[in-house]
């Protein structure tokens, strides 16, 4: 997921010193920067609120700048506190409606997995999705079974049934 001219994806890189512009703001688990937020020649930066000390970093020319999301709301990829039942399958529906078509999809999914995001949609998958694929893959099953796009007409497994989003 990325947020207005920010790609909130990339390369981990070493920590930068915080900007010194306007300050990032919060959503649900990660600081997202604003878009003033530029460390002058080091690119933009983001900072996750799960470590504090890790900072990823874009570079011109990144999969995150490609992203479908660029530029959409936050709200529809990550859940508002106390969000539960119709209204948060609705809410990913409308993230995977963004997702599906994105050209950067694998790449934005496996840096959801890679990184162990533990909040928000990403490459399609949402929280609960990510955390029962990898269930799933500790448990030898194959990764096809799970994706939420695949062949059967985007059902290829329960993973985006709204009855296991509750």
């Amino acid at each position: 997921m990325t947020t207005g001219n920010v790609g909130g994806h990339g390369q981990t890189t070493r920590r930068l010193p915080p900007a010194t512009t306007a300050p990032p703001t919060q959503q649900k688990g990660l600081l997202v920067p604003t878009d003033t937020s530029v460390v002058p020649g080091r690119g933009l930066s983001l900072i996750s609120s799960a470590t504090r000390e890790e900072t990823v970093t874009l570079v011109p020319g990144d999969w995150q700048l490609r992203a479908a999301c660029r530029g959409a709301d936050p709200a529809v990829f990550y859940s508002p506190d106390g969000e539960r039942g119709s209204a948060r399958v609705l809410r990913e529906a409308k993230a995977r409606q963004i997702c599906r078509p994105c050209p950067v999809l694998a790449p934005c999914r496996e840096h959801a997995l890679a990184a162990g995001e533990t909040y928000g949609v990403w490459g399609g998958l949402t929280e609960a999705d990510r955390r029962k694929r990898t269930h799933r893959l500790r448990r030898g099953e194959p990764a096809t079974r799970l994706d939420p796009f695949g062949p059967g007409g985007g059902r290829s497994s329960n993973v985006d049934s709204p009855r296991q989003l509750r």
